[in-house]
């Protein structure tokens, strides 16, 4: 529902794109901020919300495959595999596309406490991660850290599934919206922890403190290359290669991951 009216949200469709939009752009990154009686997909979507029997004509699910690593070949599940098992808790995301527009209905459950959240986090494995946000609020980037103390610039992407030109993976969201998630990818196993608390508050970068401390020198160049396939209208937009003065050798603010592809690519 839509936290200011109370209404229904319905969510994107292939039907409800613009006809010249690509059909990827109705997927969204589903999360479900409850701790449910009953968490199977198959009682959440074909029996809650009425999507009726499986079939990819009509509508998609999939989750992230159990240590996926950075493996972009086969990342997913897709629903037959995982439908009766309790995978929809806080705190994870998947990725959902519809042929027509539908309301998501979970049917009972708890809230979380925010101290799970704020103390211990959501766990992270090294390479992707679908999270999800585990409260009915939007959540800003400012409120979000990961255990390790690694910055979270350049560590996040969201999917944007609006039809237009901004549409499909956008990466450095601000927010982290109710029901919807991220794909966060890491190094090193951590946690995503939450300050719901006393946000927002500030975060220091390490690239801030470099430069205070004239830590900062050599050449920056950098060039963009976005590719599109003008047969089947597939595309790669936003690489990024150069170097820059002010970038360490290991992982810091500049370097950034490509999302894991979607469908068969």
């Amino acid at each position: 529902t839509d936290p200011q009216t109370g209404n229904a949200v319905q969510q994107p469709s292939v039907s409800s794109l613009p006809s010249n939009a690509p059909r990827m752009f109705a997927y969204r990154l589903l999360s479900i901020p409850l701790r449910l009686d009953n968490s199977t997909p198959r009682d959440v979507l074909e029996n809650k919300t009425g999507l009726g029997a499986y079939s990819s004509l009509n509508w998609r699910f999939y989750k992230l495959k159990d240590n996926v690593g950075t493996g972009t070949a086969d990342p997913y599940d897709e629903y037959p595999v995982f439908a009766d098992s309790p995978v929809l808790s806080p705190g994870r995301a998947f990725l959902l596309i519809l042929k027509s527009p539908a309301v998501i209905k979970t049917g009972s459950g708890a809230v979380v406490k925010s101290e799970e959240f704020t103390k211990v986090g959501i766990e992270l494995k090294a390479g992707y991660n679908f999270v999800g946000n585990p409260f009915s609020f939007d959540v800003p980037k400012d409120s979000l850290s990961l255990a390790d103390g690694t910055t979270m610039q350049g560590k996040g992407w969201t999917f944007v599934g609006q039809g237009g030109d901004n549409s499909g993976w956008s990466p450095n969201p601000t927010v982290l919206k109710a029901w919807e998630g991220w794909v966060v990818k890491v190094t090193s196993p951590t946690f995503l922890r939450f300050n719901i608390t006393d946000r927002p508050r500030s975060v220091a970068y390490p690239l801030a403190a470099r430069i205070a401390a004239g830590s900062v020198s050599g050449p920056s160049w950098r060039i963009r290359v976005d590719a599109e396939r003008k047969d089947n209208g597939v595309y790669d937009r936003g690489n990024i290669i150069g170097i820059d003065g002010m970038a360490l050798e290991g992982d810091d603010e500049f370097d950034m991951f490509e999302p894991p592809l979607i469908g068969s690519g």
